[in-house]
């Protein structure tokens, strides 16, 4: 329920700040503009670099008045491992400065990722009674560093910080949202309680969808949307590739999204 008992708008703030280059808002603004069409005030906290976007795909989509509070020092893309890092601990270390500004108090603050720079600021604000309850998105678990490829030091940093957030979370998050039964497997093997895990959706607006015209052209055989990072499994999909076009030589692949530069 987006609403409380006496069926009074929610003030609620969404926390993205995980975005060092730019990408689309598309679960951010799916869940974002239905709780404004559920009658709620929204406050979204993300880096300067994102403005663009999100005037794009929120505010200029809602007449509804939306607050967008941007981090400071967050106005340049960065898409190196080392520019990732620093970007990330330059927020995690600055994150207590959101106590004040002059926000009102919260009634929600939802993090959109597991990550520090995004659960932070949710945890100073509930910590200071700034937000009144603090739900979590944990779409994904950090596998141990020997099942994943890349650099063994910054897998093995992610994956202690994905152990400590789970104690976090346990500790001072309401609820936490994930999106299949494997995940919360994970989750309640990591020390959360299952109380506070609710399974949620989260996929893509149908209703946008719906609304294209088909093509009557035959295009693709499958499509890849996402970004194109090792830790996403795009090296996977060339192998599982090469297994369909054994079997379906004319099978056709289309590849979307971006990834990092190197």
């Amino acid at each position: 329920m987006l609403k409380n008992s006496i069926n009074t708008p929610l003030n609620i703030l969404y926390i993205n700040l995980g975005g060092t280059i730019i990408y689309v808002y598309d679960k951010p603004a799916g869940r974002i503009l239905s709780w404004i069409k559920a009658g709620n005030n929204l406050a979204i906290l993300a880096p300067q670099l994102d403005y663009p976007t999100i005037k794009n795909e929120i505010l200029n989509k809602t007449e509804s008045k939306v607050r967008v509070i941007s981090f400071p020092f967050t106005n340049r893309i960065v898409n190196s491992k080392i520019g990732i890092i620093f970007c990330y601990l330059t927020i995690i270390i600055l994150s207590p400065l959101i106590l004040f500004k002059k926000i009102p108090i919260f009634d929600f603050t939802f993090s959109n990722s597991s990550f520090f720079v995004d659960i932070l600021p949710a945890l100073w604000l509930k910590l200071f009674k700034k937000s009144k309850y603090w739900v979590l998105m944990m779409d994904s678990v950090v596998p141990s560093p020997h099942k994943r490829r890349g650099v063994f030091l910054i897998n093995l940093m992610t994956y202690w910080e994905s152990k400590f957030v789970a104690k976090l979370a346990n500790k001072y998050a309401d609820l936490v949202f994930t999106v299949n039964p494997e995940l919360e497997k994970e989750m309640l093997k990591r020390g959360i309680k299952k109380e506070k895990i609710v399974i949620s959706q989260n996929g893509l607006l149908l209703n946008n969808i719906d609304v294209v015209k088909k093509s009557k052209y035959h295009q693709s055989d499958a499509v890849y949307m996402g970004r194109i990072s090792i830790n996403k499994g795009i090296e996977d999909l060339i192998d599982v590739w090469k297994i369909v076009v054994a079997t379906y030589p004319d099978a056709k692949l289309t590849v979307m999204g971006t990834g990092l530069a190197e």
